[in-house]
């Protein structure tokens, strides 16, 4: 990483920052973070790393790449939010800065700037790797594995050493998520294959290396394989039918919508830079065959938002693996046209959305108060809306560079705001948190029915159900859920009560009051 610009190591070092920096400024709560970082917990606290649980259930939905990494962090930090999502921000940050290598290395440094700026400041890039989920490891190794395979095809020679390492990547990618991830791989490669003039060149022979093939099989069978034998083929099944192919066949836990949904996770979860992307793009179909890197990141992008448009199950987050090559277009693309009017609408439309964050807040205060006890201060959105206004001076001016680094400054201002202040006080608000001088320090803690998945993680232990043969028991806290408190078959005493906005439950803690206790 000789030679590099000190904007370009101004650049890096901002990105780690962003990506490392306020891990723990809230809890482990909602429930894809909080069954995945206590599943971990569970691996590492048993030592048996082929039979992932939940509170002591299996869990089937996904495999155990992250598991693995958690897990290392928990035995070096010890378990909190910081070590289970430490790993989620260094591949968030280890993958912009394979996209500013790749980019530098085909086009210059300054595309390569524009590209990882444009990765960073993309507010469900800055949210996906800071979670303890599954998706930032995917990402990280599909952006590898693509890059790596881009390299060995757009080579005249089709150096081996660039598809072993490319098999490498796929296969912890399949660790990481499953067959999604050989799926978003093998679709946009054949796509290249058809339209790439070039594509007689490469013989069927370069893609049977054994090697290769060796290495996808061996790293990323093992652990599955491990499985089959020494639990049978339960787990597998569960996974690769219920979990993947039923999940994209039929809709799973309501997460339904129009095919056009996965266009506007794209336009929405890589604002402002989608809009930028729309407004630099020059090239042509025949001008982008004979640009290799191009023609991949295109195919990438379309191929992931197709494939997600057929699926039966859309959330935003399944589009993510699409941002680094988004990243990669924008930075290719955003020098060719130097004076556009669509650019200085969009850089218009970016400072809009930067000079309401202060109007929004000053006219909630009193909503602030009711809810957080005290509101925001006002220099969170103002100095984001600052320099949405020095964006617009600047496109006004001519100057393109200047006008989008400033309106993606600002965005990281709200950014800022939003990890560092909106979500650490909605977080003070939720049921767990609230409710920890009550259950923290119980031995005898159950549930009933239905559990918060945050509470297991929270309490560094396994809760067990409640049930008949707990009655001779004294002094148990039981943690339950008012929709299903009628059914408790024993008089109690109301603990604890606190509603969940997000998933619109109410928790409750209740301590029974039968003699027998």
């Amino acid at each position: 990483m000789k030679g590099f610009s000190s904007w370009s190591w101004f650049l890096i070092l901002l990105s780690a920052t962003v990506f490392l920096g306020g891990l723990d400024f809230y809890s482990i709560y909602i429930l894809d973070e909080s069954k995945n970082a206590e599943a971990a917990r569970e691996m590492w606290d048993s030592g048996n790393w082929f039979n992932p649980t939940f509170n002591g259930q299996p869990r089937y939905d996904k495999p155990p790449l992250h598991y693995f990494f958690m897990g290392v962090a928990y035995s070096i930090l010890d378990v909190s939010e910081f070590s289970a999502r430490i790993f989620s921000g260094i591949f968030g940050w280890l993958t912009g800065i394979l996209i500013f290598l790749k980019v530098r290395n085909r086009l210059d440094e300054k595309a390569a700037q524009v590209s990882l700026f444009s990765f960073m400041i993309s507010l469900q890039v800055l949210i996906q790797f800071r979670m303890s989920v599954p998706d930032p490891y995917l990402i990280f190794f599909l952006t590898a594995a693509c890059l790596e395979l881009e390299s060995f095809l757009s080579n005249f020679n089709h150096p081996l050493k660039y598809l072993r390492r490319a098999a490498v990547f796929l296969a912890l990618a399949f660790l990481a998520k499953g067959p999604v991830a050989v799926a978003l791989v093998v679709i946009p490669l054949i796509a290249y294959l058809i339209i790439q003039n070039h594509s007689h060149r490469l013989k069927l022979k370069y893609f049977f290396d054994p090697i290769a093939i060796i290495l996808f099989f061996g790293i990323g069978f093992s652990w599955y394989i491990g499985v089959y034998f020494l639990n049978g083929g339960d787990w597998l099944k569960e996974f690769f039918f219920t979990h993947n192919l039923s999940r994209y066949a039929t809709p799973m836990e309501g997460h339904r919508g129009p095919f056009y949904l996965p266009i506007l996770f794209c336009l929405i979860g890589f604002f402002p830079s989608s809009l930028v992307l729309l407004s630099s793009w020059r090239l042509k179909l025949l001008d982008i065959r004979w640009q290799p890197m191009i023609l991949w990141s295109l195919l990438y992008v379309i191929c992931v938002i197709v494939f997600f448009s057929f699926a039966s199950t859309k959330l935003p987050h399944y589009i993510a693996p699409a941002f680094p090559f988004l990243s990669i277009l924008l930075g290719s693309q955003f020098y060719t046209r130097p004076r556009n009017l669509f650019f200085k609408v969009v850089i218009f439309v970016g400072a809009f959305v930067l000079l309401a964050l202060p109007i929004v807040l000053f006219y909630t205060q009193g909503l602030q108060k009711s809810y957080f006890e005290e509101s925001f201060s006002l220099v969170w959105g103002i100095i984001p809306s600052i320099l949405g206004v020095v964006a617009v001076y600047f496109a006004f001016l001519e100057k393109r560079v200047a006008s989008y680094f400033s309106l993606g400054f600002g965005f990281l201002g709200f950014a800022f705001f939003l990890i560092g202040q909106l979500l650490p006080a909605i977080d003070a608000q939720n049921p767990v948190k609230r409710s920890k001088i009550h259950w923290q320090n119980e031995t005898k803690l159950y549930y009933w029915k239905k559990i918060n998945p945050a509470f297991p993680f929270q309490a560094k232990k396994v809760i067990p159900a409640w049930s008949d043969s707990s009655a001779n028991q004294s002094d148990v806290l039981i943690i339950t859920d008012r929709k299903v408190l009628d059914s408790f078959p024993l008089p109690y005493e109301e603990i604890f009560q606190g509603e969940d906005i997000f998933e619109g439950t109410e928790m409750v803690l209740i301590r029974p009051k039968s003699q027998d206790f």
